[in-house]
């Protein structure tokens, strides 16, 4: 026998998990890729979070940066680098 898919039920499931990550399901999600994530996406990302908090509405989004290929995993450009040290974020 197979499962019916029920929607209202998957929509609630997936509201319980954003909010038990702190999201908002008014939140305005924004993806940067790339082809590594070590240069591009990553700027964009800092930078709009930059942008947004200046503007006093950072709790309005959620900004985050990804690859679309893992050839450069572990790897961290010299522009990249700079943009952590510009904004104080600290790697791990």
């Amino acid at each position: 026998m197979t499962e019916r898919y029920d929607r209202k039920l998957h929509q609630d499931n997936n509201r319980a998990v954003m909010a038990a990550y702190g999201f908002s399901p008014n939140m305005t999600k924004i993806l940067f890729l790339c082809h590594g994530n070590i240069c591009r996406s990553p700027m964009a990302e800092f930078v709009m979070k930059y942008l947004a908090a200046q503007a006093g509405c950072s709790g309005d989004y959620q900004i985050d940066s990804a690859a679309v290929s893992t050839e450069e995993i572990g790897n961290l450009s010299r522009c990249t680098g700079g943009l952590y040290c510009f904004f104080e974020i600290k790697t791990e």
